[in-house]
């Protein structure tokens, strides 16, 4: 099922992760109804160094693939050498018996000549709920190290160092260490990696074991060569419950719907559907924390899926039993109401401009009257030799030049006698 950006419906259901010291807890409770314990399936690449592989296990752990630079590779049976359930990790997963295992060697027998096997994984592994196991650890020593999410070195208590024991000597185990030595190696570590150390004999049995509390995204062995004839195993081991519960929708049961079930890197490890009563399971899922579950109801082309509202989140942890009864109730999503047209504002007319006045015609200037004895220019007359008779400014010379005249005298006058009357005085 594609994730896409934004759902109508999906729900979520979250995990809330516990602390990695409860992993002794998960490990050693009580089997539950569902609970498998799967030993990995092996393949070698047929070809020599570098050897390529695989390693398969349940519950939807990541694919796994490995090179090593080992001189030689070889895919085991487990049908005369195998992990009994009286040995620590045994007691946790059952017996190996007819289950597969690595054997591996340096890359030379020498001790500047170790084996480099790394093992890679698809997405970050779980961070409980799996181990794995180192044997035959005597006259040679492997180092462990392991890089996490974000690709930085996993510190020791990331690695998960358990125990160190010897599997020969118990009941219903296969018969090895005739010298009856009970030989173990010794686990040391530098913060960053874990050894695991031989004491320079050739011994049956001698093992340690590991099970990781946080993700990995890449493991590494590194073998060297101490004395004799060097030679390690290597088994995978995970242990699985299942998950289950009921979806509704609007309180009547969601059929046909899509489940998809993500680890806590978010990553789909497994899927299934509903039945018509609206249950679902999923028999095997590592035994970690983290999962969360979204469910999503499927419609047709004719059909389309409801849109529907995101439910309250539920929790549950597999580490230490089944999830069952996860009841998730979907509620229909309320329809998107139409939008309100938004009306079309009317366009306001423009206003017609108001015409300008037309100014009014200025009256034509009254004429001047006609001083008497002047000539109308209207009545002008050519005179008998096509000149025209004197007419308007013309016609009232004569007069002004008297006018101007007799005003001269009258200052004339008055000024000669005002100088008169000052000379009898």
């Amino acid at each position: 099922m594609t994730r896409p950006t934004a759902r109508l419906s999906a729900l979520r259901v979250g995990v809330i992760a516990m602390g990695v010291g409860a992993l002794g807890l998960a490990l050693a409770s009580p089997a539950a109804a569902a609970e498998t314990n799967t030993w990995s399936a092996i393949t070698v690449s047929a070809a020599g160094t570098p050897f390529s592989g695989s390693v398969t296990l349940a519950g939807g752990f990541p694919a796994t693939t490995f090179t090593s630079t080992a001189s030689a590779a070889t895919r085991v049976s487990g049908a005369s050498t195998w992990l009994v359930p009286s040995t620590p990790v045994g007691a946790i997963y059952g017996t190996s018996r007819n289950h597969e295992y690595l054997n591996l060697t340096p890359a030379a027998v020498n001790a500047s000549s170790p084996s480099i096997t790394t093992y890679a994984f698809a997405s970050p592994t779980p961070a409980a709920g799996w181990s794995f196991v180192l044997g035959d650890i005597d006259a040679d020593l492997v180092t462990v190290s392991a890089t996490g999410v974000d690709g930085l070195p996993v510190g020791s208590a990331g690695l998960g160092f358990r125990s160190v024991f010897n599997y020969c000597h118990q009941t219903g185990g296969p018969s090895c260490d005739a010298a009856n030595l009970n030989d173990v190696p010794v686990w040391s570590t530098t913060g960053t990696s874990d050894t695991l150390t031989g004491n320079f004999v050739d011994t049956n049995g001698a093992a340690g074991w590991f099970s990781p509390t946080v993700p990995l995204r890449t493991l590494t062995l590194s073998f060297r060569w101490q004395s004799g004839a060097p030679i390690y195993q290597t088994w995978f081991v995970d242990k699985t419950r299942s998950a289950s519960g009921v979806a509704t929708l609007d309180g009547a049961p969601l059929a046909e719907a899509a489940v998809e079930i993500h680890d806590r890197s978010d990553v789909i490890v497994a899927t299934t559907q509903t039945a018509t009563n609206g249950s679902w399971t999923v028999p095997a899922l590592v035994a970690d924390a983290g999962y969360s579950v979204e469910i999503e109801p499927v419609g047709t082309p004719s059909e389309p899926a409801p849109p529907t509202e995101p439910a309250a989140p539920v929790t549950f942890d597999l580490r230490q039993a089944d999830a069952p009864g996860l009841t998730t109730s979907l509620v229909s999503a309320a329809p998107l109401p139409s939008p309100t047209p938004t009306a079309t504002p009317t366009a306001s007319p423009s206003p017609t401009p108001t015409a300008s006045p037309t100014p009014s015609a200025s009256p034509a200037p009254s004429a001047s009257p006609t001083p008497s004895g002047a000539v109308d220019p209207s009545d002008a007359t050519s005179s008998a030799d096509g000149e025209l008779a004197p007419t308007g400014v013309a016609a009232l010379a004569p007069l002004l030049i008297a006018a101007v005249a007799i005003a001269v005298g009258a200052v004339v006058f008055l000024v000669s006698r005002r100088r008169g009357n000052r000379s009898t005085h």
